[in-house]
């Protein structure tokens, strides 16, 4: 039986692992120093250090994310070739303690730190392995800078990244329960292209200082590629900022016309994206399924023509609006380049496992994959609306399994919340009307439509 995990013993079990990593990191640079020895010159060492502090200042948050991308890593691998792993690992921790944020918790700076030291000190040791050369003078072939600088440092770069997309999901892991794989997989796909720049950029910085002997000169050579980077990643970070505010926009406008679904789009996300970790959903679809989660239910912007009737009932106004509402929602978002990936899963979230949804009345997995992971996602938000118990919740969407949901599905969620990712949830606000997407009205809007098909 799995350990239960509490905010206690995940702070705890995050301990243990930043006191390993010490460990390790330790360990690592006595190595070093015993094997190959410290730094020629501490002045380079320190001049280094502080272009990894002000290299870690040049940050650009991605949208609606707590990721930043930082260009000390390029300082970071270069350190190993013009000065060694010492070096490096100095750079790692030093920049990062020397660039904190204050909104970071003691233990996250501690890791930070940490792991910055272990990853560099372990790329500086494979580059070494690898016949990477440490302060390569001039003279050398371009073979000789080939092989003993270039191919070594690129393959530390890969290594510097994986280990720093492991450790980085292993935190994860302790701390929200998120499978390390994903993790680890998106860290990776986002991450490569970003460090094959950094290796190109690290390499001709080294080489500038070292090999033609320009030493810190070197840094003014190397300007004009790092701002034209920072200016390219901050053009797409700002244009992922557009989409998430365009997207805000809407779901306004729809919650400002119906204030009881106020905060149910970015539930649904919520859960939507759970589940969409537990399906290993690429990037690309993650995104998509965001976008869609949040403007299921866009095509609800117009007013209801009437309320439901007294006894609890749709009245036939209601039923209208909402088996239209779908094809509304993708009607109003036509035109929008970033939501083609979306729209699908807006169009058919409420089509059902055994045919009998709407709009379309698509069966099993003929209806897209990100519209039954919203399905699945709308219904336990409605559920734990209705009672707020999420025990129950789960086993009312268990209980539709091979009927109105994917079973797959179903799956996903429950382990997801096995892992504890949506106890944030549970604070939800109760719905005092019936939700259009909770099951009973399912039943009844399968039915209607089912007789309007006979």
């Amino acid at each position: 039986m799995a350990r239960l995990l509490t905010p206690r013993s995940r702070a705890r079990d995050i301990a243990w692992l930043v006191a390993a990593l010490a460990v390790a990191l330790v360990l690592s640079a006595f190595i070093v120093w015993i094997h190959v020895g410290g730094p020629r010159s501490w002045a380079t060492v320190a001049v280094l250090v502080a272009l990894g502090i002000l290299s870690k200042s040049i940050r650009i948050k991605q949208a609606e994310s707590t990721t930043y991308i930082s260009f000390s890593g390029i300082v970071q691998a270069a350190a190993i070739v013009v000065a060694g792993p010492i070096a490096s690992m100095l750079v790692g921790s030093l920049s990062t303690i020397g660039s904190v944020r204050r909104k970071q918790l003691a233990i996250q700076r501690i890791f930070n730190t940490v792991m910055s030291g272990l990853v560099s000190v372990l790329g500086g040791i494979a580059y070494l392995a690898l016949g990477g050369v440490i302060e390569p003078q001039n003279g050398r072939t371009a073979t000789g800078i080939l092989v003993h600088v270039l191919a070594p440092l690129f393959a530390a770069n890969i290594i510097m990244l994986t280990l720093n997309a492991f450790l980085v999901a292993t935190v994860i892991r302790i701390a929200e329960g998120m499978p390390i794989r994903h993790s680890f997989a998106t860290s990776v796909r986002g991450g490569w292209i970003p460090y094959l720049g950094y290796g190109i950029v690290a390499f001709l910085f080294a080489d500038l200082w070292t090999v033609e002997g320009l030493g810190p000169v070197s840094v003014i050579l190397v300007v004009a590629p790092l701002a034209l980077a920072q200016w390219s990643m901050s053009q797409q970070a700002a244009e992922q900022r557009t989409h998430y505010r365009t997207v805000e926009t809407v779901v306004a406008a729809v919650e400002a016309r119906h204030p009881n679904t106020r905060g149910v789009s970015q539930a649904v996300a919520s859960v939507s994206g759970a589940v969409g970790d537990e399906l290993r959903l690429r990037a690309g679809q993650a995104e998509s399924l965001q976008f869609a989660a949040i403007l299921h239910d866009v095509g609800l912007i117009a007013p209801m023509v009437s309320r439901h009737r007294i006894d609890g009932r749709l009245g036939d106004s209601d039923i209208a609006q909402y088996l239209t509402h779908p094809d509304r929602g993708v009607s109003m978002l036509e035109g929008i380049e970033f939501l083609e990936g979306s729209t699908a899963a807006i169009r058919h979230h409420h089509e059902r496992w055994d045919g009998t949804g709407y709009p379309n009345g698509l069966e099993g997995e003929e209806i897209p994959l990100l519209a039954r992971i919203v399905a699945v996602s709308a219904t336990y938000v409605a559920l734990l609306r209705r009672t707020g118990d999420p025990a129950w919740a789960l086993d009312s969407i268990k209980a539709r399994a091979g009927s109105q949901l994917d079973p797959g599905c179903v799956v996903a969620l429950d382990q997801a919340i096995s892992r504890g990712r949506l106890d944030h949830l549970k604070t939800l606000a109760m719905l005092p009307d019936l939700d259009h997407d909770d099951p009973a009205t399912s039943d009844l809007l399968a039915g209607v439509r089912t007789s309007v098909r006979r």
